[in-house]
């Protein structure tokens, strides 16, 4: 919304100057541009995990590890 697309098209700033939903609008298409987008790229060419996805997963589970206490390492 504050590229010089928009300033080209002389909507004004944010495009509020063309009607008050212009950036719901956009922002919306957007998203699910980029939603079915990486739907049909991880359907077709197949998921793979980010490592940054597992740094998140790690960070979240936490130290989660069941340790035991040395009676029932004694058993």
């Amino acid at each position: 919304m504050l590229s010089p697309v928009v300033a080209a098209l002389g909507v004004g700033f944010l495009g509020l100057e063309f009607s008050k939903g212009f950036p719901v609008t956009v922002t919306l298409a957007h998203a699910a541009f980029g939603t079915v987008l990486g739907w049909l790229s991880a359907r077709w060419l197949g998921f793979e995990a980010s490592p940054v996805c597992d740094v998140v997963e790690v960070c979240l589970a936490g130290n989660h590890q069941h340790k035991r206490d040395s009676a029932q390492q004694a058993l």
